[in-house]
This record gives structure tokens, sequence and C-alpha cells, in this order.
């Protein structure tokens, strides 16, 4: 099956060309996951789409002369969660950890998290019975695996075949990727660059109780949402010991104007801990230097990219 990635505010927009696929020109199954755990711009809410979501089941859907039943599967523990369960479909899953929602009440087919803990070393999670050990950091990734669980069950996969499965995955680049070291600290590079992911991020990495946490961040230009620079700033100052601001994807804007309006939210917190430095190699190099035996590097925003967006081109 194809993957459609969009956020709730292209799909209030109509902002994605692909739409009318998202909305039920195509079918299949739709899924939404927790917003915390998204890295969208706008909403910071992020909507995934396989083969399209229905808004009705008036038509039937034939491929090679078999129907194709069109599914919702939501996170019910996301505060929009009912608002995603009201079109009419075959079927509607949800799956959850607080499961405190009036969600859950839309549907009988689902999975309840329970026992979540996570640790230095991985997550843990137990599922219809079942024990699952991920090899993936931080409570947000077991709303993923619980995602991916509940939307392989809903398409007759076993709980226990879907568990040995979510065990067996380390997980992608640039997704809180730890980066090996001889020098006693643990690195680590994510993708968070939403106030929401990024805080997820950040507590995680703190849960770990290390010596010191020092964060590298920016924020990204092209018109993008301004108001979020220096909430991430602050952010970084709560979460960390030493903050550096540095670059991130400028785009058309000037790379200092935006590293100056991240660096403010942060000073608001403690002027103390907060350096600038424009350059994003010279800015890692600065982490690792001060970074002791023990200590954490978290590095947030581009996670496994490797070009920047200027004004002249990648």
């Amino acid at each position: 099956a194809s993957v459609t990635i969009i956020s709730a505010g292209q799909i209030e927009q109509r902002r994605s060309s692909r739409i009318g696929d998202v909305l039920g020109e195509v079918p299949g199954l739709y899924l939404r996951n927790n917003a915390q755990g998204a890295h969208f711009p706008s909403s910071g809410q992020a909507s995934i789409a396989i083969r399209g979501v229905p808004r009705t089941t008036r038509t039937l859907v034939m491929i090679d002369g078999q129907p194709v039943k069109k599914i919702i599967v939501v996170n019910a523990d996301d505060g929009a969660a009912e608002r995603f369960l009201h079109p009419k479909v075959d079927e509607k899953w949800t799956f959850c950890h607080e499961c405190t929602s009036h969600a859950c009440s839309f549907t009988e087919r689902g999975f309840q998290a329970q026992a979540i803990e996570a640790t230095p070393q991985g997550t843990t999670l137990q599922v219809a019975g079942v024990r699952i050990s991920l090899k993936l950091l931080g409570e947000f990734n077991a709303y993923n695996a619980l995602a991916a669980l509940t939307v392989g069950a809903s398409q007759g996969i076993a709980v226990p075949m879907l568990a040995r499965a979510l065990e067996g995955f380390s997980g992608l680049p640039g997704r809180m990727e730890e980066v090996p070291n001889r020098r006693g600290i643990r690195i680590f590079v994510d993708y968070a660059h939403e106030p929401a992911s990024l805080e997820a991020v950040y507590k995680t990495v703190r849960s770990f109780h290390p010596g010191r946490i020092i964060s590298v961040l920016g924020s990204q230009g092209g018109g993008r949402d301004k108001v979020k620079r220096p909430v991430l700033g602050k952010l970084a100052a709560q979460y960390t010991d030493h903050v550096i601001v540095t670059n991130e994807d400028p785009y058309d804007e000037d790379p200092g104007v935006i590293v100056n309006e991240v660096a403010t939210g942060a000073a608001s917190v403690n002027p103390n801990k907060v350096e600038k430095i424009l350059d994003r190699g010279q800015a890692l190099r600065r982490a690792l230097e001060v970074a002791g035996s023990g200590d954490i590097v978290i590095v947030t925003g581009k996670g496994g990219e490797t070009k920047m967006a200027v004004s002249v081109g990648k």
C-alpha cells in the first residue's frame, strides 16, 4: 500500500495535492496517530493515510474482484480523536494508553497499552497480554508502536507476530538516533522541530538521568511558523543545561535573525546557559567540547538530513 503523510492543518486548509485521495476518493485504511509525536508545522498534528480515508461506505469498491474494507484507526488519547471517528466506514479501531477519552466508546475494536516503561536502553509495553520490548527510545515511540500494531491487527495479523516484528525494528535515521562514540557521552540526533515533539525528546533524555544535557537546535525559515521560535528556545533552556542555538534551514530568511529569535526564548529562562553559533558544524563541535563523561548531547531539527535549505538552494 502506498503511504501519504499530511498534517491536520493541510486537511483543513485543503493545501495538499493528495487531499482528494486522503479524504475519500481511494479506498483503504486511514490512521491518525498521537499529535505529540508529530513533526509538522502550523498545527503540529499528523495524519497518516494508507490508500486514503473514506467518507462513506455507500460505494462498494472492488480490487481484483474482492471488496475492500474501509477502516479508520485513531489514537483515542489524542484530543481530536472523536472528530476523526465520525466518517461512516466498515471498521473503526482505536488505540490508547490512558484511555480516558470518550473516543474509546466509538468502537469495540482496539488495544490499550499497559505498563509502558521507557529506559535508557529501550521501551517496553504490554498489549493484549503480550509484552513487547522495543529498541526505540521514549514513551512517544510506544504510541508509534501501538499505532503500527493496531493497523496490523486491523488487517488480520496476529498480535504475537506483530510484536516480534516491532521488537526487530531498530529505528530510522535521525529519529532518536544514537551516535556511537568512545568518550563516555551519549549523542542523539532527532528530527523534532515543533514544540510538542521537541519537549517529548527533551523529556526522554532527561529521564536517562545524565550528568548534563547539551542541546543544539535552531528553527526553520521560509515563512514557517515564526511564533514557535522563542518557544523552542525556551523549552531547550528549561530542559537542558547548555543551549547552543544554530542555523537550521533558513531558506530565504536571514539565519542570524532566526538564531536570535530562538536564543531570545532560551535567554528568558537563563541567559547564562545560551550560546549562539551560526555555523552548524561549529555548533556541533562546540557541543562536543562542552560535553563530558556521563553527559548527553541532543541535536534536533535536521534529523538524518544532510543538506541545508538556503536562499540559493540546498
